[in-house]
């Protein structure tokens, strides 16, 4: 139920509808009169967070009615459905009321004569609910009373939901109760029976609906697990064909779910490596010492390709000298001098390739350290299980602890709950190792391409990082769980002013004065980083390192507040006159996926006698955890 929500993102700023009103005719020939908010409106809503229902009353006394102008058909709020104008709009405690002048055209009047005749009593306001109260009621449903809200359109509709707010004349006494129509009568009577539902009838009622969501879930995960299979199996039967596998290997693969297509590859390049001739058999080596040799070639290609290897094999440096056909000619066994058989061989062999995965995935990681730029200073990093969208949920309470009087009862609190939903996805480009850079020992190209993958890799986290901040590129729409931009004036984490040390104190000040998620409780969040590009540098610099608080030495004896408050953080992502503060924690959250390092990884894709591709992965992402410990100058 409500309680057990943050009912902030439940109510607060929704936009509802409410159905009920009466009507009364006046002078004028063209004009009603409503009575859009009767005293007593109280009519049953659900809650689709928790699966229950609960009541809802209209404070009459409480609309604001200063966004409405126009009367709409169905709540269609588009130019052709304008059927009147709103006008003359009285508040008191026990009803809102206002007149309608309808339009001139055929549509209006007939709509205005439905009214006159009796064929159309109700109409409905949309409204925003601003502030409410809520009361936990033993055997009943809970109740919410809205006690401050904003209408936002009035339009006539055909059945109520105010019982107590039907079509009137002037002979009747308002305060009567109205006659009702049959279809009426049955609405009531279904409104009637869910309040009069016990509270195990709704809690049953709850569980019902849940189990139901689980079981819409167990179906897609089920259809989800037949895709995955489908495109294993056509995975694996494609490459087969393509290559010439042997139909018993591919339908051993085929028939079991555990082996992935990866499995296969591995496998296939294994029975092609079996297959080819060379001019020389391989020598016999035992299974432990051909382990060793291919560890210690390993050490020295990670070292040739400028990784740091820490404790390398004892007989790496066997290998310094050796050219890539000489590494080729003892991974394979050959001892002939055919380059072109021993190269295709070393192609489509399991090893070769592998020596090259594995050194060249410890390459990338110095190069993506290298070049990771500024975000990791500022951001929280996370490891993330797959693709699937998620929610983060922030869970809390809030405000102060309550003060126990003598034999009193402690009084519960109730967590409050906010998402932020976000994914990550997946970065990256292919290159080649061909039969001729083996021949020709070219190791330096390939080198090449892992230092500038892993490069651009870092590059790309950085600038996605910047890219949210800035709201740009993929960002440019990008809105938090309450439907804002992430610096909004809703959210009082902005100025439209430059960087000097008196915006910066309104910056940290802001940044002071949230309140938590009660709503009351002050948070004091203190500005960490300052976040600035190259135009602001030394402006940065100036304040935060200055000893006076004038860097123009007008004041020269009075100390500087901002000195050495926080950690300046340049990046060239900034190109404007930006600037940033944030939090030590709760601001920007990066995610990649699990079991990566954390940085972008090599895989191999395909191998045949000429060429083997890999393929350069990076699955990162971005998202705002929290509004309050980010604010942004300008």
């Amino acid at each position: 139920m409500i309680k057990n929500k943050d009912k902030s993102t439940i109510l607060i700023n929704s936009r509802m509808e409410r159905k009920g009103s009466e009507v009364v005719t006046t002078d004028d020939n063209n004009t009603l009169s409503f009575v859009m908010v009767s005293d007593q409106n109280e009519g049953i809503r659900y809650d689709w967070w928790e699966g229950e229902y609960f009541t809802e009353r209209l404070e009459p006394k409480g609309a604001i009615t200063d966004s409405l102008n126009t009367f709409f058909k169905d709540h269609d709020r588009s130019v052709d459905s304008a059927i009147g104008k709103v006008s003359n709009v009285r508040v008191s405690d026990k009803s809102v009321t206002a007149d309608v002048t309808f339009g001139s055209d055929d549509a209006a009047q007939s709509i205005l004569q439905k009214y006159r005749e009796g064929i159309l009593t109700d109409v409905s306001i949309g409204y925003e609910i601003l502030e409410y109260e809520t009361a936990v009621r033993e055997n009943e449903l809970d109740s919410v009373t809205v006690t401050s809200y904003r209408i936002k359109e009035l339009s006539g509709v055909g059945i109520g939901f105010d019982k107590f707010a039907k079509k009137r004349s002037i002979e009747r006494d308002i305060n009567k109760e109205p006659m009702v129509n049959k279809d009426q009568k049955e609405r009531l009577a279904a409104l009637v029976a869910i309040s009069e539902r016990t509270v195990e009838e709704n809690t049953e009622l709850s569980s019902l609906l849940k189990a139901e969501r689980a079981d819409e879930q167990i179906e897609l995960d089920k259809m989800r697990s037949e895709r995955n299979e489908l495109k294993r199996v056509n995975e694996i039967e494609k490459l087969a064909k393509e290559r010439g596998i042997s139909d018993t290997l591919r339908d051993s693969f085929v028939g079991d779910e555990a082996k992935s297509f990866d499995d296969f590859t591995r496998a296939a390049l294994k029975e092609l490596a079996d297959a080819q001739v060379v001019s020389t058999p391989a020598p016999d080596t035992s299974d432990s010492r051909r382990d060793d040799m291919l560890r210690a070639i390993e050490d020295n290609l990670a070292q040739r390709l400028g990784a740091k290897v820490e404790n390398p094999h004892k007989d790496a440096n066997m290998f310094r000298g050796a050219s890539l056909f000489d590494i080729a000619k003892a991974v394979t066994g050959s001892t002939g001098y055919d380059r072109n058989a021993i190269a295709e061989r070393a192609m489509v062999s399991a090893d070769f390739p592998l020596l090259l995965l594995n050194s060249g995935n410890r390459v990338l990681v110095d190069e993506f350290d290298a070049a990771s730029g500024t975000y990791k200073q500022f951001v929280k990093e996370v490891d993330v299980q797959d693709f699937r969208q998620m929610t983060d949920i922030t869970t809390g309470i809030g405000g102060r602890l309550d003060k126990i009087v003598e034999d009193g009862e402690l009084k519960e609190k109730y967590v409050k709950e906010a998402g932020e939903t976000w994914n990550i996805s997946s970065f990256g480009n292919k290159f080649g190792l061909t039969r001729e850079m083996i021949i020709n020992d070219d190791l330096g190209a390939f080198t090449n391409m892992l230092g500038e993958f892993g490069t651009m890799a870092g590059t790309t986290a950085n600038g996605i990082v910047y890219d949210l901040l800035l709201a740009r590129n993929d960002y440019a729409g990008y809105l938090m769980s309450d439907g804002l931009a992430i610096f909004d004036g809703g959210h009082n984490n902005s100025g439209a002013a430059a960087l000097d040390a008196d915006t910066l104190s309104a910056g940290r000040l802001g940044m002071m004065k949230h309140l938590g998620m009660d709503g009351r409780t002050p948070l004091t969040i203190p500005a960490q980083y300052l976040i600035v590009g190259a135009n602001n540098a030394q402006t940065a610099f100036e304040i935060i390192n200055s000893t006076a608080s004038q860097v123009d030495n007008k004041n020269s004896g009075v100390v500087n507040y901002h000195q050495g408050a926080m950690q300046i953080i340049v990046d060239a992502e900034i190109t404007g006159s930006e600037w940033y503060l944030g939090a030590a924690r709760r601001t920007i959250k990066a995610g990649y996926l699990a079991g990566t390092g954390r940085r972008p990884i090599l895989k191999m894709n395909d191998a045949t006698l000429t060429n083997t591709v890999f393929e350069g992965i990076f699955d990162f992402g971005v998202m705002a955890e929290d509004y309050r410990g980010l604010w942004k100058g300008n």
